[in-house]
């Protein structure tokens, strides 16, 4: 019979970055130096409705910007708007059961911002 051994999270943090660490001594100087940007990136994933993806895939080539620049700069100006009171969301906001969120914009909503038929003006 083996036990497990109890190991603090912090210390199988500082094990994985070791572990991370030695991985990338090995790599070719090309590849680190690769890893060390993705490592430094902060990411983020959200479900959107393909329509949408689609328009931000249109306008980025149209601009020569990456989709990932291009949200930023978007979503900051989105962000800054609404923070600002020009915006409102209660127009397109929908009720949900969920446990964890009181509220939802459904893809349909989105698409119909999307193609002007619905404001977030205020």
């Amino acid at each position: 019979m083996t036990r497990r051994q109890a190991v603090d999270p912090t210390v199988a943090a500082l094990l994985g970055e070791a572990d991370q660490r030695q991985a990338a001594a090995t790599m070719a100087p090309a590849d680190r130096r690769k890893w060390k940007r993705d490592k430094a990136r902060t990411r983020a994933t959200y479900d959107l409705p393909q329509a949408l993806l689609e328009a931000v895939g249109q306008v980025g080539q149209a601009e020569s910007m990456t989709n990932s620049a291009l949200v930023a700069a978007l979503l900051a100006q989105a962000l800054h708007t609404l923070q600002a009171g020009r915006w409102s969301l209660e127009a397109v906001k929908t009720f949900t059961r969920s446990p964890l969120f009181e509220y939802l914009v459904t893809d349909q909503t989105v698409e119909a911002i999307l193609t002007g038929k619905v404001s977030l003006e205020v």
